[in-house]
């Protein structure tokens, strides 16, 4: 619960739905709003859950029952007041609302779900408070670092969508930035409170993150790469010989690769598989150059046996040989890396049911 900011002279009050920060001198403010003026001088800050409720019966309840005045900056979301995340650091209050979609539509949910998070992010709210008399110039310039620590946090929680791209965000999202007035120059050291201020926002970014239940999985490592798990069922599957295909078999193979997900170990080589096959596709080491498979890269071959040994030992590695150069269902899709890699999971898992 928000219960005091980095502005000390300021007074924050608390509502059923609402948070109202105000402080008898006022506050200068910026607005990313662009449908608004975007630098105004206010009495108070307040963060509003709507609800089913009309934007002028907030404005007669917040006029009747909670005696403000304006001018005032109006945050209106759809997240409960103890939902809101802040942070302090010296001087930098940053306070983060994350709002999340409430999945009326199967097709949008599907589209826009974040790897690890159950709803998606529809819209980032942040209130930043800095107590220091800023000029505008340097609130457009703190503007950006806002920004950058948006980004900063979701990257590093490494936030996905469903394309596995690395979700920074929608323009839409909502910044306030306050301080005790607007000063007429750049009198103020901006280097400190630029660092402040992006440090304050990653750090309330991932507390949010944390908050609203974000964690990320081993399986969600895998279905972000475009495999499933029953996908690797099929492929183990498809070089299955000798005995018959019956539909215990496909159960007990997908049952032991859970189970194999559970190894740190085959997590940690699976990991460093879809890592490396990233930096290849992104062409990010101008000496690496693994878009056509090269005979000389073998370290792909490396992690796979090491994956197939470490679940069913040397049986399963000479299994291993089998699904590379086969390479039946998903690992045929995959690049250098993961197929190698999936192949091992498959290799090892397959060998490890029939050891009985």
């Amino acid at each position: 619960m928000v219960n005091k900011i980095s502005i000390e002279d300021s007074i924050v009050n608390f509502g059923q739905n609402h948070l109202i920060i105000s402080r008898k001198e006022g506050f200068a403010v910026l607005n990313n709003d662009k449908s608004k003026d975007r630098f105004m001088k206010v009495k108070s800050i307040i963060k509003y859950e709507k609800g089913a409720e009309s934007f002028n019966n907030i404005l007669d309840k917040l006029n009747v029952k909670e005696n403000v005045t304006p001018p005032f900056s109006l945050l209106i979301d759809n997240v409960e007041v103890e939902d809101v995340v802040a942070v302090t650091n010296d001087f930098v209050t940053a306070m983060v609302s994350l709002e999340m979609d409430n999945m009326e539509s199967d097709n949008k949910y599907s589209a826009n779900t974040l790897s690890g998070i159950t709803r998606p992010i529809e819209k980032i709210n942040i209130l930043i408070f800095i107590d220091k008399k800023l000029s505008k110039k340097s609130l457009l310039k703190l503007n950006m670092k806002v920004v950058e620590g948006k980004v900063l946090g979701l990257w590093e929680l490494d936030v996905r969508n469903k394309l596995n791209e690395l979700f920074t965000g929608k323009s839409h999202d909502s910044i306030i930035i306050a301080c005790r007035d607007f000063e007429e120059s750049s009198g103020t050291d901006l280097l400190e409170v630029e660092k402040l201020v992006k440090t304050c926002v990653s750090q309330a970014i991932v507390k949010a993150l944390r908050s609203s239940g974000y964690s990320v999985n081993i399986t969600d490592f895998i279905n972000n790469v475009g495999v499933e798990i029953d996908d690797l069922v099929e492929a183990g599957m498809d070089l299955c010989v000798g005995v018959e295909k019956t539909e215990k078999i496909y159960q007990k193979l997908k049952n032991q690769i859970l189970k194999s997900l559970g190894d740190i170990n085959v997590i940690t080589l699976i990991m460093a598989g879809i890592r490396v096959e990233e930096d290849y596709q992104k062409h990010r080491l101008e000496e690496v150059d693994a878009d056509d498979d090269p005979a000389y890269l073998y370290a792909d071959e490396v992690l796979g046996m090491a994956i197939a040994n470490q679940i069913a030992g040397t049986k399963a590695m000479f299994n291993f040989k089998r699904y590379d150069e086969e390479k039946p269902g998903i690992i045929s899709e995959l690049g250098p890396m993961l197929d190698d890699v999936f192949a091992g999971l498959v290799a090892g898992c397959m060998s490890k049911i029939f050891e009985e």
